[in-house]
Order: structure tokens, then sequence, then C-alpha cells
């Protein structure tokens, strides 16, 4: 947006200071026309750009990809064990999601109406640092992330929620699968769900269909997912209650 806006500035300018120096009154109306070609140009830019889209209710907005922030996608992993890569990926997601989240948020002026975008940035980050450190096969990492994102977090989540996930985390990740995960993973199934009921609750404040709301949404959704997966479930079957 702001270096087409810049560009036409300029052209302006130039316009502008060629009236200055005697080109004539023709310059008045060039320059009106510069100016008014650069409003036009940055409007459309705006109009069309990513991650805004207007759909056909006037008052919504919509992120270019259903789950996604802006096409972002998880780091490729470097080992091949696929339960850990599922579980890293929902986990990234999450986590991206309250990053975006936490952004508009803070956009918004959410910061002074109660709510704490800060909260979920750090979150975001420390989680997401989490999940790449599961792709990355760093798995001394994954545990102090979690640890972080406890420590950081308690405006809105509960510091044992993080503590439980960090006890579901086996000795040997090379060999941690569905059946290993469901045997030792209730506490942080547990807390998963209680971690997505907190976003859902604060897509509510926000607005469920502003942009804010809508990652908040999705990253309760992956939280979910996380704890289908981490029972031994497939992460698309219908929730139990």
């Amino acid at each position: 947006f702001c270096g087409p806006f810049f560009l036409f500035s300029i052209a302006a300018y130039r316009r502008h200071l060629s009236c200055m120096l005697g080109h004539g009154n023709s310059c008045v109306k060039r320059r009106l026309q510069c100016w008014a070609l650069a409003l036009y140009v940055a409007l459309c830019i705006l109009w069309r750009s990513p991650p805004f889209r207007r759909d056909s209710d006037p008052g919504a907005f919509a992120l270019p990809l259903p789950g996604r922030t802006g096409g972002q996608e998880p780091p490729e992993p470097e080992h091949e064990n696929q339960f850990v890569i599922d579980v890293a990926n929902e986990l990234w997601f999450a986590a991206d999601d309250l990053l975006t989240a936490g952004s508009f948020m803070g956009d918004e002026g959410w910061a002074n109406r109660g709510e704490s975008p800060a909260t979920l940035g750090a979150v975001g980050i420390a989680m997401r640092n989490s999940a790449e450190a599961l792709l990355f096969a760093d798995w001394w990492t994954v545990a102090g992330e979690l640890e972080v994102a406890g420590a950081s977090g308690d405006f809105y989540f509960e510091e044992q929620d993080f503590l439980d996930m960090t006890q579901a985390l086996p000795e040997e990740f090379d060999r941690w699968g569905p059946e290993e995960a469901s045997a030792s993973s209730s506490s942080a199934q547990v807390a998963l769900r209680r971690l997505s009921r907190v976003m859902d609750d604060l897509a509510e404040r926000v607005g469920n269909g502003s942009v804010a709301g809508q990652a908040l949404r999705r990253s309760a959704e992956n939280w979910r997912r996380c704890a289908r997966l981490l029972a031994g479930q497939e992460a698309d079957a219908e929730e139990q209650s």
C-alpha cells in the first residue's frame, strides 16, 4: 500500500514544483489529476490486498485461506515420525493464529478495553517455537518453550495447563505414537480443551466475524485437533462431549 502511494506522491510533488517554477496555470489541473490518481490507486490497493477481503457481508472480513494466516505454513520437518509431525503442525497453526489475533486486537484498541493482545503474542511466539522444535527434532527445546508460554500467558491461561502438556512429552520422541500418547497424556488433553474454550470465549468478546475472532476460533479448533491426536484419534474426528 505505502510503496505505490509514495511513488504517486512523488509524481504529484514534481508537478507541484513545476508549477512553482512558472510553467503555467495548466499545471494546477495536472497536479489535481495526479493527486486524484494517487488516491484512486491507494484505495484500490487497500481494497484488494490481503489479509483483507470483502465478502458479501460488507461488515465482515475473512483471511485469504481458511484455517491459515496469510498462506504461511510450518517449516519442513527434519524427521519422519508422522505422529510428531501431525501434533507439531496443529500446535503451529494454533500458535500462528494466536499471533494473528493478538496483532489485530492490538490494532483495534482491545488493550484499552480489558483484553491483552500482548499476552496472545507472547504465548503464540513460544508455542510456535515449541512446535518448530518438534519439527526440527530439537526435543530439549519443546518443553522449555511450553514453560515459557505458561509463564507469559497468565492473563488468559492457567500455567498448569502448559506444564501438563510438558508432562505428556515422551522420553524418546522417535518412537512416540498414538498408543504411547493416549496412555500418558490425559492431563494434556484436558489442558488443550481448556485452552480451546478460553479462545472460544475470547472470540465471542471480540466478535466472531472479525479477523481476530476468526483467528481465535481457528486456534481453538487446532487445540482440539491436537487433543484428539494425543487421545489416539484422528484429528478430524467428531468432538465427544
